[in-house]
């Protein structure tokens, strides 16, 4: 699946059912220019004018004009001078995914040792 998203151009998503929506996810991964409506991870993920556009849901005409802007954007986008989208891209990675939750899973069990073994 991958050799298909990175023989493309451009992703333009159009759902509005889908609030990953998925695709993005995947078409950011590859590191294609997106054309999305705002809403769920393309908020964190598109950088209107870097790495895509993001307009608002169900504004057809926006959409058309971000669709035909994204084409002038970079042909290829050079992700490791662009520090912006560096950033995002490595703060999506399993490995930085990972280190998030085991942050988040240590703040929630953190164990007050004085408290320990007395009743409450």
């Amino acid at each position: 699946m991958n050799l298909i998203y990175q023989s493309a151009d451009v992703l333009v998503s159009t759902t509005l059912d889908d609030l990953g929506p998925t695709i993005v996810i995947e078409g950011f991964m590859n590191r294609l220019r997106l054309v999305t409506f705002d809403l769920g991870v393309a908020v964190d993920l598109v950088v209107n004018g870097l790495n895509g556009y993001k307009v608002p849901c169900f504004d057809i005409e926006k959409l058309g004009k971000a669709i035909y802007a994204s084409f002038a954007i970079k042909i290829k986008l050079n992700w490791e001078k662009e520090r912006k989208l560096r950033e995002l891209w490595v703060d999506c990675t399993s490995k930085s995914e990972a280190l998030s939750y085991k942050k988040m899973f240590e703040s929630l069990t953190v164990v007050n040792k004085d408290n320990l073994g007395k009743q409450c």
